[in-house]
């Protein structure tokens, strides 16, 4: 899932509005083997949320800054 960041909570310091990002597929796995609880966070399967035009995450979830080619 990618996007573009629109709104920051307050305590957000590594972020800005404006950042193009892509969220890892399984928000709560940030590494190491998968466990029935990580594979329920799964965005597209068990968790709600990829077909959306807005998504929030909680602040633990690995983002990557994506640079696109035509930038």
């Amino acid at each position: 899932m990618a996007g573009e960041i629109i709104a920051l909570g307050e305590d957000v310091q590594d972020w800005k509005v404006g950042d193009r990002v892509c969220a890892n597929f399984s928000p709560d796995h940030l590494y190491g083997d998968t466990t029935p609880a990580i594979i329920n966070t799964s965005l597209g399967s068990q968790a709600h949320g990829v077909l959306t035009q807005y998504r929030t995450f909680p602040a633990h979830v690995d983002l990557y800054l994506l640079t696109l080619l035509y930038d």
